[in-house]
This record gives structure tokens, sequence and C-alpha cells, in this order.
């Protein structure tokens, strides 16, 4: 059963321009994803309450940070913390290889499938996913369903910070697209595949600019030592299509005149303290610099 957190963040900013964010910070020995799943069940049923009855949309990702969230949900589920068929309407899944598909158990889909959205009881219909028949009008989709409420995701490694595969240097104006995986992206996701078999090279992945768009609350799990400069670059960074993460921030049409965000949209970052200890520093300089402006 999932175990009560102390949610207060360790951080909370609203800098010019920018989605408001603020920062969740696990205790020793707990993981991440584990955190982001309590969060959401506490503002899942908070909306709940308020919503007359609408259910949730959510995005979700795959791989290791994504593995404790989704469990920690079906575990939820279980002991009836939190009923998940009965308060979330549809599942996106965020990106998903070329050639895959449901019964590829390699592919993302399947994994999410197997992962959460089957043991919660999600009907198969209510789950969507990036492909090549749907890739050119999904953002089109996402809209007519009023939005994203909670989008789900990791951090890239510092050579990339990608977001999903939304790729270093393409533009962050970019909605859903065909990706072309950098060399980085595919060994990271090497373990996953069946032996003697590549990664492909292409994959199919909402765009940084689908989830600022239409997501009211986006939440990043990042844990280890090897996610801290993605992080850092993410949080303190210029917005720039080098840094995709670092897109994740905008909230002003201003930023990129393209690209207009979802309105009253907030930031939460789910880091463990190791990474804390290395972004306190250079967060809290930027903030005071902001505020001697």
């Amino acid at each position: 059963m999932i175990k009560p957190y102390e949610l207060e963040p360790k951080l909370s900013i609203q800098r010019p321009g920018e989605r408001p964010f603020r920062i969740l910070v696990t205790e020793e020995g707990r993981r991440p994803g584990e955190l982001m799943a309590w969060d959401f069940v506490n503002r899942a049923l908070y909306e709940a309450e308020h919503s007359g009855g609408k259910k949730l949309v959510i995005a979700t990702q795959t791989g290791a940070t994504a593995l404790p969230f989704q469990e920690a949900l079906v575990e939820a589920n279980n002991h009836g913390q939190f009923l998940f068929s009965t308060l979330v309407g549809m599942g996106i899944v965020i990106d998903e290889f070329a050639g895959a598909g449901l019964d590829t158990p390699w592919g993302y889909l399947n994994w999410q499938m197997e992962k959460l959205y089957k043991p919660v009881g999600m009907n198969p219909t209510k789950i969507l996913c990036p492909g090549p028949d749907n890739f050119l009008t999904l953002d089109q989709t996402i809209e007519r369903l009023g939005g994203i409420d909670f989008a789900f995701g990791g951090i890239g490694l510092p050579a990339s910070a990608h977001y999903a595969f939304h790729e270093t240097g393409v533009p962050l104006k970019t909605g859903c697209h065909l990706a072309t995986l950098h060399e980085a992206t595919k060994a990271a996701n090497q373990d996953y595949m069946p032996p003697g078999m590549k990664v492909p090279d292409c994959g199919y992945t909402l765009g940084v600019a689908t989830v600022v768009s239409h997501a009211r609350h986006i939440c990043i799990a990042a844990e280890g030592e090897s996610k801290i400069e993605s992080v850092v670059r993410a949080l303190t960074g210029p917005i720039a299509a080098d840094c995709p993460q670092s897109g994740l921030r905008i909230g002003s049409p201003d930023t990129i005149p393209e690209l207009v965000p979802c309105e009253g949209g907030t930031l939460t970052y789910v880091i463990c303290p190791q990474i804390w200890a290395a972004l306190e520093g250079p967060l809290l300089l930027g903030q005071l610099a902001q505020a001697a402006r």
C-alpha cells in the first residue's frame, strides 16, 4: 500500500513568462516515482471532488524511473485508495518505437498495458498511443478530449536532456511527430530489446509543444547522479531546443509565438536528495537574482 509522504515542496517558484513550478524531494531510500504517484493520488482525489464527475486524461511514459510510479498506482488501486478506472477516463502513451504495437513485447504501449493499465482495469480502447496512423492528428485529438490533466515523465541524460522522444535540436514548437532517435537515446533503451535486436532508428512521440499547449499539470521524476546535469539544465538554463526539457517551463506565448501554453499550467519535479543537493544552490541564486531586478 502507498505510504503517505510529506508533500510540502522544498521549493516553489514563479518566474516571469514561465509555468509556476515546485520541487518535491524524496526521503532517503524511497524513489521519486513512488512520491510522484502519491502526489498524483492526492491531487486527483481533490480534483474529483471539484470536477462535477469529469474523468481525468493522463499521459504516461515508460522506463526505469516510471516503473515505481506505475507499481505504486496499481497498489493504491488494489487497496482501494485510488480507484483508477473510476477517476481516469483516458490514458495516453507519450512515445512509442516505430514498428511496435499492442502485442509487441518490447514496445512501450505493451509495457504500459502490462505494468499499469491492465492491472487497474482500464479498457484498451481508452488508451491512445502515437503511431503511423494517428501521429499527424493526435494533437487535435487531444484538444478535442479537453486536453491532458496530468502528463507524467522522466528526463533524458545530459547529452540530450530530451523529453520522451523529442530529441535535442528539434524546435520546441513541434507537436506530435516521427522522431529520429539519437544514439544516446538508443543506447539507453538497448537493454529493453530482445537478444540480438537493435533499438529502432525512429519513434513516434508527443512533442514538447503538445504537452505545453495541452497539459495542465506536467510532472517529471528524476533520480541518480547521472541525471543531475540534466535537471540543472532543464530548470536553471535557457529555454532552448538544445535542452528539450527546458521547454516544459514555457508559460507565456511571448517565449515562442507559435506555441500557446495551457492556461493555468503547473510543472512539478520529483527528485532524489542527491539531485536536490546539486540543484538547490543554482535555483535559489536564480530566484534571488529575479527578485533583485
